[in-house]
């Protein structure tokens, strides 16, 4: 008996070690947060990257409306908070990740929340994607049925709107003339 409760505390301490390491390892990556939880949202992540390899939807619309989402990369202040990123998007849904702890205090589980959008845009995606995927297509309204088309952006402050739009204007000229 005392054997094998040497052999757990041995267990629990390379476990306590490993997390330590894990943990030093995600704050260096700039990805800070309970270690538990960032786990499992990579884990998550990494099972819905083998789904979107397999099914690899393109989203076509023909509505007067299109909503796009581009997720922003986490700001210096939640870094500091230690918050962990909690979403992912997997065009065309973005899922949030709510940590959440069961009724005993002690266990740890994520629930994932869906929404789906017209496009979904990663931290990654490129001002060309973005433009390519959702305003390309109202250049090309405008200049064949002479229609009218309008493209805004919200968003936090500091988070580049003004100069994704800024962008358009740059590449608006290139699309109708070339």
């Amino acid at each position: 008996m005392e054997v094998e409760r040497e052999e757990r505390r041995k267990e629990m301490t390379q476990k306590k070690q490993s997390r330590k390491a894990e943990s030093a390892k995600l704050l260096a990556a700039g990805n800070p947060g309970d270690v538990d939880f960032i786990g499992m949202v990579d884990e998550w992540r990494a099972e819905q990257a083998s789904k979107q390899i397999k099914s690899n939807k393109k989203s076509s619309t023909n509505s007067n409306i299109v909503v796009a989402v581009r997720k922003r990369p986490m700001s210096e202040k939640e870094r500091k908070k230690l918050d962990h990123d909690s979403v992912s998007c997997y065009h065309p849904k973005v899922w949030i990740h709510s940590a959440k702890f069961k009724v005993d205090g002690i266990t740890k589980y994520l629930t994932h929340t869906g929404f789906q959008l017209d496009h979904a845009f990663g931290e990654e995606s490129t001002t060309d994607q973005i433009y390519l995927a959702t305003t390309m297509p109202l250049v090309d309204h405008v200049i064949h049925t002479k229609g009218r088309a309008t493209v805004f952006c919200y968003g936090q402050t500091g988070m580049h709107c003004a100069s994704f739009i800024g962008a358009i204007l740059i590449y608006l000229p290139v699309t109708i003339f070339c």
